[in-house]
């Protein structure tokens, strides 16, 4: 498992590998406090406002488009420019 970073022009990409999120979950990942892990358990993962965060921020920018894209191992959070 690891982080895989690529930054271009055009967009940003951070790839998290050894981890896939379900397809119908990703409509609700940046939403506060959501988790993938439904056991609410600190050791399996955090508090839910990660991405959350990072949404509120980039919503202010009001120019700024983000995706969530999983694949069959791995994550991929998107930003264009």
């Amino acid at each position: 498992e690891f982080i895989k970073i690529n930054l271009s022009k055009e967009e940003l990409v951070i790839e998290n590998t050894g981890i896939s999120i379900p397809e119908e979950q990703l409509k609700y990942i940046f939403n506060a406090f959501y988790r993938v892990d439904k056991s609410r358990n600190r050791k399996t993962g955090g508090t839910g406002l990660g991405l959350y965060i990072v949404k509120t921020i980039f919503d202010k920018h009001g120019n700024i488009k983000y995706k969530m894209n999983s694949k069959e191992n791995s994550v991929e959070f998107v930003v264009e420019f």
